[in-house]
């Protein structure tokens, strides 16, 4: 792994998505860590498992699962961009517990569609194995 690895999104909206990150990054409140922002990343995902649990009683609970998602992409995107903008990067780290925190939030999220009346359980769990497989297969060639 190089010290500063490049980084580079492709996706139709990356460019907007980035300008946005940042504009965001740059007016938080200095108090906000990103580790702050990691923490509600995880927090949207427990809210789109619980949601997905949760649909099981009433399909209104899907809205609240797309809320979460969204709290979901705030927190796991700004947290990094956060680092960036502010220079204070901890490569190694961030890198680990991001990973370790997508790992975790595949894992809930696909337990909690494989859990609701819309997916079998079976599923969810080969989407979320061979999700990580991928991943996995990412993280060794970075």
């Amino acid at each position: 792994m190089t010290s500063d690895p490049t980084r580079r999104a492709t996706f139709v909206l990356s460019e907007a998505e980035k300008k946005l990150l940042i504009h965001i990054a740059d007016r938080l409140p200095r108090w906000v860590l990103p580790d702050h922002l990691t923490l509600i990343g995880m927090f949207g995902s427990a809210v789109v498992t619980a949601a997905y649990l949760l649909s099981n009683q009433a399909v209104w609970w899907l809205w609240i699962a797309n809320l979460g998602f969204a709290i979901n992409w705030f927190g796991d995107s700004l947290d990094g961009t956060t680092a960036r903008v502010r220079r204070i990067q901890r490569p190694r780290y961030g890198f680990y517990l991001d990973h370790l925190t997508d790992a975790f939030s595949t894992i809930a999220i696909g337990l909690g569609l494989g859990l609701s009346p819309y997916m079998l359980l079976s599923v969810g769990l080969a989407i979320v194995a061979g999700y990580l497989v991928l991943s996995i297969n990412v993280y060794l060639e970075s």
